[in-house]
């Protein structure tokens, strides 16, 4: 209701703002609490970037994810805080894609510790994710190209 009273006339785009916004700041809280409880992470490589570990490489997307947020609440014109979405999400596809392609056998912690608390399986979390991110994806080409 907040979100509507904003921008009353753009009502669907604050919304999508505002849906993002709660997303990748929850995904990137949930991360952290996943980093913190599970120190093994610490001493595994990431199936990806094998230089850094898995808790390192989920403090990167920590760090990707709240940079969006911060972004899309800014004060910077619409077009950015789009285009913020857009590499973000573009970033994040290619990961998920890339952990595919290397046949990576652990999963992604991209919902950070939600799986463990809600007690959804592999292909649940998989799913999530996958969803999130093609619907932020598309969400942010619709505002960058269709209504420029």
């Amino acid at each position: 209701m907040v979100l509507i009273t904003l921008c009353p006339r753009q009502r669907g785009e604050c919304l999508w703002r505002g849906t993002v916004v709660i997303v990748f700041s929850l995904t990137a809280l949930l991360k952290i609490a996943d980093v913190l409880s599970n120190g093994h992470l610490w001493h595994f490589p990431d199936p990806v970037f094998s230089a850094l570990s898995r808790a390192e490489a989920a403090l990167v997307a920590v760090i990707l994810e709240a940079a969006c947020a911060v972004a899309v609440l800014s004060r910077l014109k619409t077009k950015v805080k789009w285009l913020s979405v857009f590499c973000t999400t573009s970033c994040l596809l290619a990961y998920r894609s890339s952990m595919y392609v290397v046949g990576a056998s652990v999963p992604c912690n991209c919902l950070g510790k939600l799986p463990q608390l809600v007690g959804l399986t592999f292909r649940q979390t998989e799913s999530i994710a996958w969803l999130i991110l093609v619907t932020f994806f598309v969400v942010s080409l619709y505002y960058l190209f269709i209504l420029a």
